[in-house]
C-alpha cells in the first residue's frame, strides 16, 4: 500500500533535515577549526575557499530545495 501525499513529504522532510544537520555540524566544527571563529550566519549562500567546507555547504544546498518543498506540501494541506 502507498504512502499518502503528506506521508512521503513528512519522510522527505525528516531525511533532508537530518542531512541538514549532518552538513551543517560538520560545517561548523572544520569552520571553527581553520578560522578560530563561528561562521557567518548565510554559510551556505557563501562560497568557501576550503574545498572541504565547499562540500559541506554544496550538499546543505542540494538539500534545502527537497525540504522546502516537501514542508510546502505538508503546511499547505487542506
Amino acid at each position: 500500500m502507498p504512502l499518502p501525499v503528506p506521508g512521503v513529504a513528512l519522510t522527505i522532510i525528516f531525511a533532508t533535515s537530518l542531512g541538514l544537520l549532518i552538513a551543517g555540524r560538520r560545517y561548523l566544527r572544520r569552520y571553527i577549526a581553520r578560522y578560530g571563529t563561528q561562521p557567518p550566519a548565510m554559510w551556505m549562500f557563501r562560497r568557501a575557499d576550503d574545498p572541504e567546507l565547499e562540500s559541506y555547504r554544496r550538499l546543505a544546498l542540494v538539500l534545502l530545495p527537497f525540504y522546502l518543498v516537501a514542508a510546502a506540501i505538508v503546511l499547505l494541506q487542506p
